[in-house]
């Protein structure tokens, strides 16, 4: 997206996604101000943060995030956009930044992208009733 990014993480450990965010975003603005001889922010807003302890929320976060460039108009399919792990979600690239295993146990049963393709049709049909 342009203007805003999706990152859904999973904490492992006790130690604090906040942190790790914070000091990632500091280093590659850091970097970012180097290499481009500037000063000062990259990104505007603060970050915000949700716990997720549902799974159905779980799953329609991220067919939200998926879809989402799609939905604002920037793709016409969401496998156009190189920015996000679709294309590893439903096996069509071979990327680092998804787990196999989070797929097989939310998503075996349908597989994750007719998870997708069902919703896409419910939203035409719903376009088409109104």
């Amino acid at each position: 997206m342009p203007n805003h990014y999706h990152l859904l993480l999973r904490q492992d450990n006790d130690k604090s996604i906040s942190r790790f965010l914070k000091s990632t975003f500091q280093s590659y603005t850091q970097a970012f101000n180097k290499k481009y001889d500037r000063t000062g922010k990259l990104l505007e807003g603060n970050s915000q943060g949700k716990l997720i302890d549902d799974e159905n929320y779980l799953s329609h976060l991220c067919r939200y995030i998926h879809l989402n460039p799609v939905d604002a108009g920037i793709v016409d399919d969401n496998e156009q956009w190189p920015y996000s792990n679709y294309l590893e979600f439903i096996d069509k690239r071979n990327g680092t930044l998804y787990e196999p295993e989070f797929i097989n146990k939310y998503f075996s049963d349908v597989g994750y992208e007719q998870f997708i393709l069902d919703y896409m049709q419910e939203k035409q049909k719903y376009r088409e009733i109104r």
